[in-house]
């Protein structure tokens, strides 16, 4: 019982990470998402894809993602939208 608390807990802090408007990006790297909504281990993210001119959506899972901070966004976007080094 103990150890699904703790569990639980776990989680709750992870999606607190992840509240609606929260700029993330994927660990893997790529484009700024916006966080829509999370649910359990998943997060809603929409970004908007320079390629084709459409926003996207996509349901990811939350160990996949890290928050950006204001430091990370202040260095801008490279043409392809993902985050420049400050």
């Amino acid at each position: 019982v103990e150890e699904g608390r703790a569990l639980g807990g776990r989680l709750r802090e992870i999606l607190m990470n992840y509240e609606p408007g929260r700029i993330v990006t994927l660990k893997s790297g790529g484009p700024p998402l916006t966080v829509v909504d999370s649910h359990a281990d998943t997060v809603r993210c929409i970004w908007f894809a320079h390629a084709d001119d459409r926003l996207q959506e996509a349901l990811i899972p939350a160990a996949c993602l890290d928050p950006l901070s204001d430091e990370d966004m202040s260095g801008g976007f490279d043409e392809d939208g993902d985050a420049d080094p400050p």
